[in-house]
């Protein structure tokens, strides 16, 4: 099947790579829903940190290396990360449905503000049996 081998194709793009020296062409329509009836469904793609191959194989020996660490061990690490909160808005597609006379209604538009309305980023740490507090950077 075409759209498991390239999961990136739109339902366009399949009907007209299906449609050449075809006799009896099949339509856009057809396409999304043979797709639907085997379950593929068109989303937008999760994003996921970039991996290299060389990371990976770290990854694994490092959880290799910890797997049979006790419970003391793991009391001796301090875990720590940092995070971003957007102030306004979001960084996400918002999908709404409407009739082409419904664009500008109200409650099929989504609020913006000029230069994205800010951000937030914050650090904080917690190990074994203690919490460190969250910093502003």
């Amino acid at each position: 099947m075409t759209s498991k081998r390239n999961r990136r194709l739109t339902a366009p793009e399949i009907a007209a790579d299906f449609n050449v020296g075809c006799s009896k062409p099949v339509s856009v329509t057809t396409v999304k829903r043979r797709l639907l009836d085997t379950g593929l469904k068109g989303c937008i793609a999760v994003t996921k940190p970039l991996l290299r191959a060389i990371n990976k194989k770290k990854r694994l020996n490092w959880a290799r290396q910890h797997q049979n660490w006790t419970m003391a061990d793991w009391k001796k690490v301090l875990w720590s990360d940092e995070s971003k909160f957007v102030v306004f808005g979001s960084k996400r597609r918002i999908f709404v449905r409407r009739q082409p006379n419904e664009r500008a209604l109200e409650l099929c538009t989504l609020a913006s503000v000029k230069n994205g309305g800010g951000s937030v980023m914050i650090w904080g740490c917690f190990g074994g049996s203690a919490v460190g507090d969250i910093v502003r950077i």
